[in-house]
C-alpha cells in the first residue's frame, strides 16, 4: 500500500441495558490525486432490539476489548453518507 492510504475512526458508546451507538468515518486517498474519499455511518440500536436478534450480552463480551468490532454488525445503520474532500 505505498500509493495509497485507508484509515477508519470509530466511536463506539454502549449504555448498559439502554443503547450502542456507534460512528465509523472511513478515509482513503491515492497519492498523486487532489482529494480524499471519505465514508460515514452512524449506528444505533437499543439493548431492547439487540437481544430481540438474539445478540447475547455475555460477561465474556462486556470485557472483551474488541466488542466495537463483534457488535458493529448486528446494530443498525441509521445513516451513511459518501463525499469526496478536494484539497
Amino acid at each position: 500500500m505505498g500509493d495509497c492510504f485507508f484509515g477508519l475512526v470509530r466511536f463506539y458508546l454502549r449504555i448498559d441495558d439502554v443503547v450502542v451507538r456507534l460512528y465509523d468515518t472511513r478515509f482513503y486517498h491515492e497519492f498523486g490525486k487532489e482529494y480524499i474519499i471519505r465514508e460515514f455511518t452512524h449506528r444505533e440500536s437499543s439493548f431492547d432490539d439487540l437481544k430481540k436478534k438474539g445478540f447475547k450480552f455475555t460477561a465474556e463480551f462486556i470485557t472483551d476489548h474488541r466488542q466495537a468490532d463483534l457488535i458493529c454488525n448486528e446494530v443498525e445503520v441509521k445513516k451513511t453518507f459518501k463525499d469526496k474532500v478536494f484539497f
